[in-house]
């Protein structure tokens, strides 16, 4: 079966002839997105630029996170405020992680520039620690859509990629904010440089107090007050891209971060007790690309470097508790760039983690080399497939095959309408933790293995002024080997617990009409979710029961109006109820959240600047995401932004 898998993966080799990345083609308004002049800068000079990592089509959803809209502190806040993804947030300023169709937090890994940036002990992400700028993209590959990025994703992958400006123009972006609380922000980012070297240098500062006031249930009055649960956070990143000559180029990202809070206690506990907890990283990312025959093929490289640093102090202890980690990861990638019969690519990925932690005995280590290729064929009248294999080395253990077959058909003959059927095959394997933490780690864990079935379509118009586009993606998936921590005689462990079914659709829909003084805009995303344990170790009474924190509807609605350089935008985030227990006895009821915000563009030559105010909770509800952690009423948020742009 091995070798049969490696003979596969091979062939793209033999046989490349030609792919070519798809890029979306939703209108653009220049008057509020800033860099939009930049993405036809990218069409025009493709062959110069870095060819982004991309999964199976039909896979992937892109979401639009802005920093300016809605004023988002992080990519947590930004993903709450504008998807109907699920975010699971531990409070105002705690740790904040995604539930991706009722997979668990540790199935889904986020990358920036093609750089697995998930922690290898904990296999998963704060991604209150990240940044939501806009001048990076963030896309979302599902399931088998993450397989060219690495393994381990069976919710899906995260993809944080820098947008380049064009080439010999300079740009600068300053913004300044403050809101209720004790908010406030600071960010800068210019672009600059001739021809042949480009570079793009960005540094923020973000802190809030979180002293609001807040209530239990059943209790009349907002008595009581959430205090000294500080957040303060800073971001530096230098980027350069240097063309070497007309078909090739070098690429370099360092992005720099260090994140100081305390963490809020329960409202359950009436003790002052607060316990503190510093994070540190440092993401290097260096590629090299080169062009041949004509653009019709492409090679790339990449080498980088993840360092991390948390240090987590209990209240009132002398004593911290510190766990590092560094990973380095490289690869080399052969692809090709146009549509013919056939088409495809063939990777190596190598990677060597390792993690220092006071609840290790030792420093431990693990290296994984990949295979992978995919290939792609035209099968005539419109239809067409397209495979992809996965093979792993995980230190010296073979790690299960994965890949997925995609079918494209043309079953209905409609202008811009597509549909997409595909069956898949992804595997996790546990973290560091589960495995080498001090008396508690389960180094028998076999690998959660997954198997999905997705099928999709998307239909897009674009005529004079009005535009419209709308997604429906429906799946159907089985986790086996699920790995949870359970108390056994008293003493958390690791077990390979349960088998869960995860079923559902997500309803994207889009529609706008612009006109030269006015635009109306819309968007409406819609999940369902049904996720279940159909087996569990020692556990029967939760088979048939739903998993904990799964909303089974979840909803965004944005419309927005445009009169001139005014702008007018209203959120609307609806989130089913959660049960917290296995046993489906109790849960957290659902909650509506509305914002509001209004903007304003003043332009002077070359200059513009822009004036933000937005209300958050219109409702001024009590909500919890996670039980016991009290979020926010009403509050307010304000911000000047300056733009300056070279013509």
């Amino acid at each position: 079966m091995r070798i049969l898998a490696t003979i596969l993966l091979l062939i793209p080799s033999l046989y490349l002839g030609a792919q070519k990345d798809s890029l979306g083609t939703e209108p653009i308004d220049s008057n509020w997105l800033w860099f939009s002049d930049s993405m036809l800068t990218v069409l025009e000079e493709v062959n110069l630029e870095f060819q982004r990592i991309e999964g199976a089509r039909g896979h992937r959803i892109e979401e639009d996170i802005d920093a300016r809209s809605f004023q988002a502190l992080n990519l947590a806040e930004g993903l709450k405020q504008n998807s109907a993804l699920f975010v699971r947030s531990n409070g105002s300023n705690g740790v904040a992680t995604l539930s991706v169709r009722g997979t668990s937090s540790s199935q889904s890994k986020v990358y920036w520039n093609g750089l697995d940036i998930t922690p290898p002990n904990l296999a998963l992400i704060d991604l209150s620690l990240l940044q939501s700028k806009p001048w990076e993209s963030l896309e979302i590959d599902y399931g088998a859509g993450s397989l060219p990025l690495g393994s381990g994703s069976i919710g899906a992958a995260l993809n944080l990629n820098t947008q380049w400006e064009g080439r010999g123009k300079r740009k600068a972006f300053l913004s300044l904010g403050r809101g209720s609380f004790g908010r406030q922000e600071y960010q800068g980012w210019a672009a600059y440089g001739n021809g042949k070297l480009r570079a793009q240098s960005s540094m923020s500062y973000s802190g809030i107090n979180n002293d609001f006031q807040y209530r239990l249930p059943g209790e009349n009055q907002r008595l009581r007050s959430q205090e000294n649960a500080d957040f303060d956070q800073f971001h530096a990143q230098q980027s350069l891209n240097y063309r070497i000559n007309g078909y090739s180029f070098l690429n370099t990202n360092v992005w720099y971060s260090r994140t100081e809070r305390s963490l809020p206690r329960i409202q359950l506990s009436q003790n002052a007790l607060f316990d503190r907890m510093t994070d540190e990283n440092v993401f290097w990312n260096n590629e090299y690309q080169r062009h041949f025959k004509d653009q019709k093929f492409i090679f790339q490289s990449q080498l980088g470097m993840v360092a991390s640093s948390n240090r987590f102090q209990i209240a009132l202890q002398d004593e911290i508790d510190r766990n590092d980690f560094q990973s380095f990861q490289g690869q080399l990638r052969l692809k090709t760039m146009e549509d013919n019969w056939f088409n495809g690519e063939i990777a190596w990925q190598g990677r060597m983690d390792q993690v220092q932690s006071d609840n290790y005995l030792q420093t431990e280590k693990r290296w994984q080399n990949a295979l992978y290729g995919n290939m792609g064929f035209d099968l005539g009248n419109h239809n067409s497939a397209k495979l992809q294999l996965r093979s792993e080395i995980i230190d010296r253990d073979w790690a299960p095959l994965t890949g997925s077959f995609t079918w494209y058909p043309y079953f209905i003959k409609v202008p811009n309408f597509s549909q997409h059927l595909s069956i898949s095959r992804n595997y996790r394997v546990p973290g560091l933790n589960d495995i080498y933490w001090q008396e508690l780690g389960n180094p028998d864990l076999e690998p959660e293995e997954s198997y999905q079935l997705n099928l999709g379509f998307d239909y897009q118009l674009n005529k004079s002024a009005f535009s419209m586009l709308w997604e429906l993606h429906s799946y159907y998936m089985w986790v086996d080997n699920w790995i949870q921590w359970v108390p056994q005689n008293n003493i958390w462990r690791p077990l390979n617990l349960k088998t869960v079914h995860n079923y559902g659709l997500d309803f994207i829909w889009k529609t706008g009409l612009n006109r030269e003084i006015w635009a109306i805009e819309g968007t409406l995303k819609y999940q369902f979710l049904q996720s279940e344990v159909r087996s569990s170790l020692n556990r029967p009474e939760s088979i048939g029961n739903q998993i904990a924190y799964n909303p089974s509807h979840s909803v965004y609605f944005n419309p927005s109006f445009r009169y001139k350089q005014a702008r007018l935008s209203y959120n609307l985030n609806y989130t089913d109820r959660v049960f917290i227990d296995e046993a489906n006895q109790y849960y957290m009821p659902g909650y509506l959240l509305q914002d509001l915000q209004f903007s304003y563009r003043h332009y002077l030559n070359k200059h513009s600047l822009v004036f933000n105010f937005s209300l958050h909770n219109l409702g001024d509800i009590d909500y919890q995401v996670i039980a016991w952690r009290p979020e926010a009423g009403i509050h307010y948020r304000i911000g000047l932004q300056w733009f300056f742009s070279e013509k």
